[in-house]
Order: structure tokens, then C-alpha cells, then sequence
């Protein structure tokens, strides 16, 4: 299986990239190897003759024009596309002081849970998975004093996906 990953070399993409390197054709696609989640079309170049995306890197709203350019593409065929949303598309801010200020990073993963939702109701051969991990152990929000969960359970999440046809939506949070 050819599997490719975007912002393969740090957090959660780092232990994805990890958890599956040794039993996969994979590809890791970061700024470190010279990919830009920004330069959707060299991604979707790219990728195209995989059988596997796994949607891992933020960027504004480059998530989701990857998701709609790549189910565009992929959808009269047997593939899968992974996306890394974000359970604070229905949760408060942990910095609570801040909640009515303007959120892009909230926005851009409603967007593309939004967009995922929609397209998963339509009729494709091409399977679409959307993972949503609570407050993760990332530098991101390191500063936040918070139960984190570690992106290597985020990692077991994703592995459980490939394994498991029958999961479509899935949310992963610190116990």
C-alpha cells in the first residue's frame, strides 16, 4: 500500500510517519523535503498515484483544498483519504480568556470537518476518514497547562483506521 503524509516531521505527523514507515510504501511530504502544504498542486501531483493520503498538515485552509481536489480526483477509485481535523471545532478554547477573540485555526478545521461531512455523503468508491484528536502533546500548545494526549496514540488512532473499513469519523482524547 502507498501511503503518503503530509507534515511528516513534527507532532502528530511525526509519529504517524513513525508508527507506519516500517510496513508501508510510504512518503512523507514537509517543508524539510521540500514540499508546501500551500503548493496544493505539487501535492496533489504527487500523490496522485497513491492509495493512501493522510491529511496531517495545517496550513489556513490548505486541508480542505487538498480534501476537495484529492476526493475530486479519487473518487471513482478504491482509496482513502485520512484528514487530521480537531476536536475544538465543537469544544471552548482552553484559554478561556481568549474565546471571543476571532480563532483561524477553529475556523479552518470546522471548514474542513464541514467539507468531509459533506462529501461523505455522496456516493464514491474513495473512503474519506476524518480523526479528530482532543488537546495533543505538540508544540503548539505546549504552553497550555492541560491533559494531553500523546501524538502517538494519535498514530495508534490512524493505524486503527487503515485496519478498519468501517470507521468513518473517530475523536481521540487523554483519558
Amino acid at each position: 500500500m502507498k501511503i503518503a503524509i503530509t507534515g511528516h516531521t513534527n507532532g502528530i505527523g511525526q509519529a504517524i510517519y513513525a508508527r507506519l514507515v516500517n510496513t508501508n510504501s510510504l512518503l512523507g511530504l514537509s517543508r524539510s523535503n521540500g514540499y508546501d502544504i500551500s503548493n496544493v498542486n505539487r501535492i496533489i501531483e504527487t500523490v496522485k498515484d497513491h492509495d493512501v493520503f493522510i491529511n496531517n498538515a495545517y496550513h489556513d485552509l490548505c486541508q480542505e483544498q487538498l480534501l476537495l481536489r484529492l476526493h475530486t480526483l479519487w473518487c471513482n477509485q478504491q482509496k482513502l483519504i485520512i484528514n487530521i481535523g480537531s476536536a475544538v471545532t465543537d469544544y471552548p478554547r482552553l484559554e478561556q480568556h481568549l474565546d471571543d477573540q476571532p480563532w483561524p485555526y477553529r475556523e479552518h478545521k470546522q471548514i474542513l470537518q464541514t467539507t468531509f461531512r459533506r462529501l461523505s455523503q455522496q456516493s464514491s468508491k474513495c473512503r474519506l476518514v476524518l480523526v479528530s484528536p482532543g488537546a495533543t502533546d505538540t508544540a503548539m500548545i505546549q504552553h497550555l497547562d492541560c491533559k494531553k494526549i500523546s501524538p502517538k496514540k494519535i498514530a495508534q488512532a490512524v493505524e486503527l483506521v487503515l485496519n478498519n473499513p468501517y470507521i468513518r469519523e473517530i475523536t481521540v482524547y487523554e483519558k
